[in-house]
């Protein structure tokens, strides 16, 4: 029993993918087919030195490019997952390696859902930050007490990472009031680290709810392979999608936390070999919080060597 994770926003830098686009043409003709469709080159914006890089609307179809160019490099060589999941936008990587999402349709809802997500809040309006908890913290136990301190200050929790890191969400002006009064909540000494993260936009809050209507109404002009949907974790209901569901939970996601402790803990429940592919291993770190061992995938060499490994 294989799943197959992949990272979201955050793990983009520049000159990811570059050596399986050098060695493999099943990755040069995955990153021409983004560029048609998108119009733009995607070679230049992941492997030269630019601003676009980290910008909303350019940094997810370009992460899922990279992920789906490095996924397609091992399924060519035989590779295959039971389960995908994905964090955040990483879940899109994971709808169109398990084939439920063209993958050239994939890069144009991306697109749109950076641009949307974007423009739902003004640049510098709102924001986000990391409250990393030390390891005797019994965070679990004490997110309603967190939840209830941000619900006071208008802000939300966005992202349920493990036991030991969350991420809350929402407006500038009282961002730092509440970190602060979730910090302590804690002990002396178990008190969480509260890093900023360097976004512009109030990612995974109420602060998204504006736009949700406009990008259901532009999945309505794709079709999916609802065939395969069952063997895809959801990040907004922490289990796997159904059809009936589906569109309704990719919608919701935008605004919704990201239930990543719910999809570790099912994902651990049906057991197997976790192999995290991407440019960057976030999601490794997650799963270590839960002694879940995860192999990852960033660079050619790692990729040969687990092919390798399976006799591939």
């Amino acid at each position: 029993m294989i799943t197959a994770v992949f990272p979201g926003q955050g793990a983009q830098k520049t000159g990811m993918c570059k050596d399986f686009y050098e060695a493999s043409p099943i990755v040069k003709d995955t990153f021409k087919e983004a560029s048609d469709a998108l119009g733009y080159s995607m070679d230049d914006l992941c492997f030269t030195e630019n601003e676009k890089l980290n910008l909303t609307e350019y940094t997810q179809p370009a992460l899922l490019t990279c992920e789906i160019a490095m996924w397609r490099y091992l399924a060519d060589r035989g590779f295959k997952a039971d389960y995908f999941a994905g964090h955040s936008l990483g879940e899109y990587s994971a709808l169109v390696a398990a084939g439920v999402i063209k993958f050239v349709d994939g890069v144009k809802i991306v697109r749109r859902r950076g641009e949307l997500m974007q423009r739902a809040v003004p640049a510098g309006v709102g924001s986000m930050k990391v409250l990393n908890f030390p390891i005797e913290s019994n965070v679990t136990a004490m997110f309603p007490q967190i939840r209830r301190v941000c619900d006071g200050n208008g802000i939300d929790l966005a992202n349920i990472n493990s036991p030991r890191q969350v991420v809350i969400s929402g407006p500038v002006s009282t961002l730092a009031k509440a970190a602060g009064e979730c910090a302590n909540i804690f002990p002396e000494g178990t008190r969480p680290d509260v890093i900023d993260i360097p976004v512009s936009a109030p990612f995974h809050s109420r602060g998204m709810n504006v736009i949700e209507g406009e990008f259901r109404k532009y999945l309505d002009g794709f079709d999916f392979n609802f065939d395969n949907v069952v063997s895809v974790y959801s990040n907004k209901t922490g289990v796997l999608h159904t059809r009936e569901d589906f569109v309704k939970n990719l919608v919701g996601q935008i605004s919704s936390p990201v239930d990543w402790i719910g999809n570790m803990e099912r994902i651990n429940s049906h057991g197997g070999e976790v192999v995290e592919i991407g440019p960057g291993k976030p999601l490794s770190g997650f799963f270590k919080s839960l002694n879940t061992p995860v192999t990852s995938v960033m660079i050619m060499r790692q990729a040969d060597t687990l092919l390798k490994g399976k006799g591939l």
